[in-house]
C-alpha cells in the first residue's frame, strides 16, 4: 500500500508541474505561424549558397594534413577545378576523346603485318594517314600492333562516348571496333 501511495503522489506532482509549463506557450503564434510568410528572394538565397558552397576548410590541423598529403588530389584545389565539375564529370567534352579505351584479347593473335602477339589487355587509339585508318594497340606507352581498319556504322550497343570492343565473327576471327566523337572504325585480327 505504501508503494501505491508513493506512486500516486509522484504522478500527482508531475502532472502539476506539467500544467504550469504549458501555460507560457504562445498559442497565437502556433495558430498563425504560416499565415504571413517572409520568403527569401533569389538574391538572398544565392548569397547564402555562395557562403557555404566551395568554402575552403582552414585551421591548424587542416594545414598540417594538407602539408603531409601534398600529392593527394583531395587537397589540390587546382586539380579539382581543372578536371572536375560539380558532378565529378570531365570538365570539357573535348577531354573525353583523349582517353584510351581498353580491350581484352583472350588468345594469341596475328596483327595486320603478320606478327604474332600474346593474349592480353590492350589500350586502343586510331591513326589516320591519308584515306587509310589504323587501330593502334598499346601497352602503356609502347606501340604493340597496328590493325588496318575501315570506316563503319556501329550498332550503338555501347553507351560510352569513346569505346573499343571486340566481337567474335568466326572461330579464329575477331572484329575490333573503335569509336570516338569523330569516327567509328573496325578492323579484324586472326587468332593463332
Amino acid at each position: 500500500m505504501r508503494k501505491f501511495l508513493i506512486l500516486f503522489l509522484l504522478l500527482l506532482t508531475s502532472s502539476a508541474y506539467a500544467d504550469d509549463g504549458m501555460m507560457d506557450l504562445d498559442y497565437e503564434f502556433i495558430d498563425n505561424a504560416f499565415s504571413k510568410p517572409n520568403p527569401a528572394t533569389n538574391k538572398q538565397f544565392e548569397e547564402v549558397m555562395k557562403r557555404y558552397e566551395n568554402k575552403e576548410p582552414h585551421g591548424f590541423f587542416y594545414n598540417i594534413r594538407k602539408f603531409f598529403n601534398k600529392n593527394n588530389p583531395a587537397f589540390d584545389k587546382d586539380f579539382k577545378t581543372k578536371y572536375e565539375n560539380s558532378n565529378n564529370q570531365p570538365a570539357r567534352l573535348k577531354d573525353v576523346p583523349q582517353s584510351k579505351p581498353t580491350i581484352t584479347i583472350g588468345a594469341n593473335f596475328y596483327d595486320s603485318k603478320g606478327n604474332i602477339l600474346e593474349a592480353g589487355h590492350y589500350q586502343t587509339e586510331y591513326k589516320k594517314e591519308g584515306e587509310t585508318y589504323t587501330i593502334v594497340l598499346l601497352q602503356g606507352n609502347t606501340r604493340v600492333a597496328d590493325i588496318k581498319a575501315a570506316l563503319c556504322e556501329d550498332d550503338w550497343e555501347t553507351p560510352a562516348v569513346v569505346y573499343a570492343r571486340t566481337v567474335g565473327i568466326r572461330q579464329n576471327l575477331i572484329k575490333v571496333v573503335y569509336s570516338n566523337l569523330d569516327i567509328t572504325i573496325q578492323g579484324y585480327i586472326r587468332l593463332k
